[in-house]
């Protein structure tokens, strides 16, 4: 859960057991002298290449704000966030986003099948889909507070759907850091590229 910017939260935490007995608890979550939100590192024009394109520049660092291709990738496969590839899913195109720890992200990048370390990203779908944070908004964010906020925990999958121009899509990282992407680009074949701005936590 995270807390967002009132002064006093208060959470009703409900438990049930298998006889459907339940006990509830309330909590009073005070925002702390010490909680101002936190920077943030910005990448523009990150270029990432689809499955098939030629140049593959596929594995991207969110951290760092890097792309590697197949052979600059050796020695930093713990590092890479999210790759991305088009596909056609129910009779629509879907440029998409995803991760080298996603189960089907093997079937685009067989590399990874090598890989010991396979960071697994989980993407707020649910925002994206419904285009609740603008591409305005994301310009405009100059701290982590609206990547926290953003972020909801309740439907994101390490697959991202439908990843078009213009969409905004939280994220977190397996370490823990929040961020969003803006897509600047889609293109709609296997061939071709996405080219993304990044927003992520220090």
């Amino acid at each position: 859960f995270v807390k967002d910017t009132a002064l006093i939260e208060t959470w009703r935490v409900l438990v049930m057991n298998a006889d459907r007995d339940t006990a509830s608890q309330i909590l009073k979550v005070r925002r702390g002298s010490g909680s101002a939100w936190g920077d943030i590192n910005s990448y523009e024009n990150l270029e990432l290449s689809m499955q098939d394109h030629i140049a593959g520049n596929w594995y991207l660092d969110l951290d760092k704000g890097i792309v590697f291709n197949s052979i600059w990738v050796a020695g930093h496969e713990s590092e890479i966030d999210i790759m991305a590839y088009y596909y056609v899913t129910s009779g629509l195109p879907s440029p998409s986003l995803t991760c080298p720890g996603y189960t089907s992200a093997v079937g685009y990048y067989p590399q990874i099948l090598q890989w010991t370390d396979k960071q697994v990203t989980l993407f707020d779908y649910n925002t994206s889909d419904n285009n609740l944070i603008s591409t305005e908004q994301f310009d405009h964010a100059l701290n982590d507070s609206l990547p926290v906020s953003a972020y909801q925990p309740d439907k994101v999958s390490g697959n991202c759907k439908y990843c078009n121009t213009g969409k905004v899509i939280p994220f977190k990282t397996a370490k823990g850091k929040y961020g969003m992407i803006k897509v600047l680009n889609a293109d709609h074949e296997s061939t071709g590229q996405m080219t993304i701005c990044v927003k992520i936590q220090k």
